[in-house]
């Protein structure tokens, strides 16, 4: 179970999430990116995240790594979700 701290944590990162995809997929679409051009720059992106270490010791740089990889990916799969769906709205 989590705590009331760990809930609004939780929440609070929930909120960030939902505005950072809205407002990334709203930059894309108003600036004209196509569909590769967003594939690229989510290379790109998974490309830095691959090479970044963190200070301590390898292991935990290793997961933490991997843990903000997943995140990440998971970040840019529900942008491409949003601008999907921001499109389809556009053009009914």
């Amino acid at each position: 179970m989590l705590t009331e701290r760990e809930l609004k944590v939780e929440a609070r990162l929930i909120a960030m999430q939902s505005l950072l995809t809205s407002t990334a997929a709203l930059l894309y679409i108003v600036t004209g990116y196509t569909d590769e051009q967003i594939k690229e720059v989510e290379r790109g992106i998974l490309a830095t995240r691959s090479l970044e270490a963190f200070g301590g010791d390898p292991a935990t740089s290793d997961l933490l790594s991997a843990e903000i990889e997943d995140a990440s990916r998971e970040l840019l799969s529900q942008l491409s979700e949003k601008v999907r769906d921001v499109r389809s709205r556009l053009s009914r």
